[in-house]
């Protein structure tokens, strides 16, 4: 009995080292989907950390806000929301996001900080020795860097072969429009030039025409006759 329990022990400690990850990351997008339930502040700073590949050391006592609860964000949106809700220390490195320092809103300092993803819950780090460690991009944050590159890349060449469609579809609607407006002028000239020769030639069908000409072009004016259209 004893080597029974023993065993289901054992097991339920597996079950939980390979539990499923709370945080849903999709690496071709870079988009994190956080789960309805609320999550510990460990459980937080560790997925993102491994995710993003920032090093991440974060005040052990925060409390994830609710805003967080069933977002799907970028990375660009997770840390403007992070920014919102708690005190940010950025480190950089080649002017590439390296670790963050999380604190509690309107803190700039704390002497209790965890590192995100450390099997030693109890070290702590203070703001200050942080500080003062060279900055380093660990491969997984170069790895992400590399894909939202290639990513930004895509969708920028997407813009551009977008924007140049939109902007071939605009000149060849104006096109058809001057090409309308040229033969509108060219029949309105040609209507014109003949509705004058019979002013002067044949009053009556002048004056059947007349209605014709103004119903499709308005009032005639005969002043802009173009001479070289005269028969």
């Amino acid at each position: 009995m004893k080597y029974l329990i023993k065993i289901l022990f054992l097991l339920l400690i597996n079950t939980g080292a390979y539990a499923a990850p709370a945080i849903e990351y999709q690496h071709d997008q870079q988009r994190y989907t956080f789960p309805e339930l609320t999550i510990s502040a460990n459980v937080f700073f560790t997925e993102l950390s491994q995710y993003s590949g920032i090093d991440i050391y974060y005040y052990p006592e925060l409390i994830i806000p609710n805003v967080f609860r069933g977002i799907s964000l970028h990375e660009d949106e997770l840390l403007r929301l992070l920014d919102k809700n708690f005190s940010l220390i950025k480190s950089f490195k080649n002017e590439q996001l390296a670790s963050l320092q999380i604190l509690p809103e309107g803190q700039i300092q704390s002497n209790n900080l965890r590192h995100a993803g450390s099997l030693i819950v109890e070290l702590s780090q203070s703001s200050n020795a942080l500080q003062e460690h060279p900055a380093l991009l660990s491969d997984q944050r170069v790895r992400v860097l590399k894909a939202k590159e290639r990513r930004e890349k895509i969708i920028s060449e997407l813009k551009v072969k977008q924007e140049n469609k939109k902007e071939q579809k605009d000149q060849k609607k104006n096109n058809k429009k001057i090409i309308r407006a040229q033969k509108k002028a060219k029949k309105q000239q040609e209507e014109l030039t003949r509705l004058k020769h019979y002013q002067d030639t044949d009053k009556e069908i002048y004056e059947r025409l007349l209605p014709f000409y103004k119903h499709q072009f308005g009032e005639p004016d005969f002043s802009k006759i173009n001479n070289s259209n005269q028969p």
